[in-house]
C-alpha cells in the first residue's frame, strides 16, 4: 500500500470537511491539518526531509474540531510511513513533524515516537486509551 497517498487523501477528507476549507479563515501554516498536509506533500515530491527546528513550526492555536476516527487514521497512514522509512529516527523529520502536528489535536502531551508502533500506541494510552485503541484499529485496517 502506498501509505503517502492514503495519508494525502485522509487529510485532504479532513480539509474538505472543515468549515474554513478555502474560505479566507483556511491558513495551513496554522492549522495542524494543513500543516500536516503541506509536509506530506513535499515528502511526496522532495523524498524525507530534516527541517531544523522543526517542532516550533507546529501549529499550537489551531482549536478546531475534529473528527477522532479521521485523526486516527491519519496517525496510522503516519505510522506506515515511519515504519518504511528505514533512514533512522529524528522528531525533525517531516514524517514526525506529520505526526505531531495531527496528534496534537487530540492529545495534550508530546510523545516521543519510540520507533515501533506497539511501543507508540502504549505511549498515546498513557495520555488517552479511547484514541490509542482508534489507532490501534486503523492501523490493523492498514495490514
Amino acid at each position: 500500500m502506498n501509505y503517502i497517498n492514503n495519508e494525502i487523501s485522509n487529510l485532504q477528507q479532513i480539509c474538505l470537511d472543515c468549515k474554513d476549507y478555502e474560505t479566507l479563515q483556511c491558513i495551513k501554516a496554522k492549522c495542524n491539518v494543513g500543516f500536516a498536509l503541506s509536509l506530506v506533500n513535499s515528502i511526496q515530491k522532495n523524498g524525507l526531509t530534516i527541517i531544523k527546528d522543526g517542532l516550533q513550526l507546529i501549529p499550537k492555536e489551531d482549536m478546531k474540531h475534529y473528527d477522532n476516527i479521521m485523526v486516527a487514521r491519519c496517525i496510522a497512514s503516519i505510522c506506515k510511513i515511519c515504519k518504511q522509512c528505514m533512514k533512522g529516527h529524528n522528531e525533525n523529520c517531516s514524517v514526525s513533524l506529520a505526526r505531531r502536528s495531527i496528534e496534537s489535536i487530540v492529545l495534550k502531551e508530546i510523545i516521543d515516537y519510540p520507533g515501533n508502533i506497539l511501543s507508540y500506541i502504549i505511549k498515546v494510552a498513557e495520555q488517552n486509551q479511547n484514541f490509542a485503541n482508534l489507532i490501534k484499529n486503523e492501523i490493523q485496517l492498514l495490514d
